[in-house]
């Protein structure tokens, strides 16, 4: 049990933090909701991150964010991970119960959140540019949210071969559609480089006017990577009026 005398403590841990905004918003909602909270925010290298996540453990930090590169690493560090986390295989948040730490992906309900306030996730047909936590995450969410078509377009092959699986036996009234850009590994450079092999759909990607949600959670570099290609991944401008909703 903590000890309610001494200042609760929430923390960023990433790798770069320069610019990071979360210290000064989470000042401020502490601030607003009268709590005697501080907020670190914490340069980690991937060499250092078991000993931070045991560190904030050990000195009873009550909650934090994983940022970048730590969502995956981060969250298998974490005592236990609620079931969305547990099957996207990443946390960008954690919190503590007790005497665990809990990991959630934070970012991607903050998303389902404001996209529900547009139009109702039921029924709806969405695609998701990224195959990152954030979109693996999202992709989840709005299955349990009944979404009735989710498809995930990425740059690269980084998307397990477990998690789709994981996706289709928890919500087997949603349909999942997983496309790339680039040409998956061969098994004999997946087992070298100890990536899954990928599950690639060379299908049509679900088009522009039968959409009600494109959402791009792709990094700059990312992005530039997709526009390289010649597979048709692109979408014009003028196509995206009517009901689609882009965030």
């Amino acid at each position: 049990m903590l000890d309610s005398s001494l200042q609760s403590i929430v923390a960023l841990i990433g790798l770069p933090v320069a610019g990071e905004p979360s210290q000064f918003l989470f000042e401020r909602a502490f601030a607003h909701h009268n709590l005697d909270w501080r907020f670190l925010t914490l340069s980690v290298t991937p060499e250092e991150l078991t000993d931070a996540v045991s560190g904030m453990k050990s000195l009873g930090f009550v909650g934090g964010r994983l940022a970048s590169p730590h969502e995956e690493e981060g969250a298998a560090l974490l005592d236990r991970l609620d079931p969305i986390a547990k099957m996207a295989g990443a946390a960008d948040a954690f919190r503590r119960e007790e005497d665990e730490l809990v990991g959630f992906h934070a970012g991607a309900k903050a998303v389902a959140d404001l996209l529900t306030r547009q139009k109702p996730l039921k029924d709806a047909r969405a695609i998701i540019l990224g195959g990152g936590p954030l979109a693996r995450a999202l992709a989840l969410i709005m299955a349990s949210e009944q979404a009735a078509h989710i498809s995930i377009v990425n740059s690269d092959c980084d998307v397990p071969l477990s998690f789709i699986e994981s996706a289709e036996d928890a919500y087997p009234d949603a349909e999942f559609h997983i496309q790339y850009v680039d040409e998956p590994a061969s098994e004999e450079e997946s087992s070298e480089k100890s990536t899954p092999l990928c599950k690639i759909d060379d299908g049509e990607i679900l088009p522009i006017e039968q959409v009600d949600f494109l959402i791009n959670t792709l990094s700059e570099a990312a992005w530039d990577s997709i526009r390289k290609t010649d597979r048709p991944t692109s979408f014009d401008l003028t196509d995206l009026a009517g009901k689609l909703v882009f965030a």
